[in-house]
């Protein structure tokens, strides 16, 4: 059964385990974002080409071949680094500040090299900015693309200090090419990229709430158990990675089916809502608390070392003194070493052994 769904998985990512799903897509995504980029060098080169070939001048920053073919080449090496190596939620990071750092780079290279009119003036270069934001807001995270535009923005506003530096290019003849260097177009240019960026960072903010509400218990406000999955594989990894520990805390309300049956699902409701906020207004803000299922809830404690995680439960125990008590099973990821799954079947088993205690107490698995 695990060779077919792993058989599966390159036609269909939501037939894999979570933990196999959430690096899937992040590939997925940034093998998608790089093909268009082979795209644009494709057509940049066959416009130059064809145009070349009907007599034409290209755009002198356009007719390097030997520039494009390098770049075509060290994007196909992109998409196989995508293709076949582990994969890291930095790539997405390190990719979306390279688009404009790169562009960036081409156009201070034109004003060091004597091109200022080339710096300020090139349309298609310039292009690569506006492409460089739509690209980092299909990934929908409003940090990131608010740190793209604003490198964007404060690296063309470089380029415009170093081409008019040294250059009265207001005073100078127009260009056949490029025309003539006028302040208002560039103010433009930086209005322009200031309004994308705004754009983009509030499109991702909107993408962001849109997942964030798929995330969340429709009951009780706290995340789902979805969320739990695809959180907790993330920080296991992470843990692992930096070394430190993680801890987990699997709440359980005690005698919560006879409250249910004598009171009324309304009545158990509001119970659950009321635990969970309770639960949630407990804790540290970046620890999270998500509904397992049922009356059962996971809490997830980042950095946190066993012994303080246990402390943490008891004072969760501590907090149900009337007529609902809780019980509490901990279990902690060490440095190095454990996965998702063994570290919840701990705290499940920490969890049985409490309720076998009477419940209202918390057991360190």
């Amino acid at each position: 059964m695990v060779s077919a769904s792993r058989a599966s998985s390159k036609s269909s990512p939501r037939l894999l385990p979570v933990e196999d799903r959430l690096p899937v897509r992040g590939l997925d995504l940034e093998r998608l974002i790089n093909l268009v980029r082979l795209a644009v060098v494709a057509c940049i080169a066959i416009v130059t080409t064809v145009q070349q070939l009907l007599g034409g001048r290209p755009l002198p920053e356009l007719s390097g071949t030997g520039t494009l073919l390098g770049l075509f080449i060290g994007l196909v090496f992109l998409q196989m680094f995508l293709a076949y190596l582990p994969w890291d939620q930095r790539y997405s990071r390190f990719l979306a500040l390279l688009d404009v750092v790169v562009v960036t780079a081409v156009l201070l290279n034109f004003a060091a090299s004597g091109r200022p009119l080339w710096a300020t003036n090139s349309q298609v270069v310039f292009l690569g900015y506006l492409l460089g934001l739509v690209l980092v807001g299909l990934r929908g995270d409003p940090v990131l693309a608010r740190r793209v535009a604003v490198v964007a923005f404060v690296g063309y506003g470089g380029v415009l200090a170093l081409a008019t530096h040294g250059w009265d290019l207001a005073r100078q003849p127009a260009d056949a090419l490029y025309g003539s260097f006028r302040w208002d177009v560039q103010a433009l240019r930086l209005g322009l990229l200031s309004f994308c960026g705004v754009a983009v960072t509030y499109a991702a903010k909107l993408a962001e709430m849109e997942r964030k509400s798929s995330r969340l218990d429709a009951l009780t406000g706290v995340f789902n158990r979805r969320f739990l999955d695809e959180y907790l594989t993330m920080m296991v990894a992470r843990a692992k990675r930096a070394k430190q520990p993680l801890s987990v805390l699997m709440v359980d309300l005690d005698g919560f089916k006879q409250y249910n049956d004598t009171r009324g699902h309304e009545k158990g409701d509001a119970m659950l809502r009321e635990v969970a906020l309770s639960l949630a207004g407990a804790v540290r803000e970046d620890n999270v608390v998500a509904r397992y299922g049922g009356d059962e809830f996971v809490v997830v404690l980042p950095a946190t070392p066993g012994d303080l995680a246990r402390q943490v439960a008891t004072d969760l125990c501590q907090l149900f003194t009337g007529e609902i008590t809780v019980s509490v099973g901990v279990a902690c990821l060490g440095p190095g070493g454990g996965s998702k799954r063994e570290l919840l079947r701990a705290a499940d088993e920490a969890l049985y052994r409490a309720k076998k205690q009477g419940g209202g107490v918390a057991v360190a698995g």
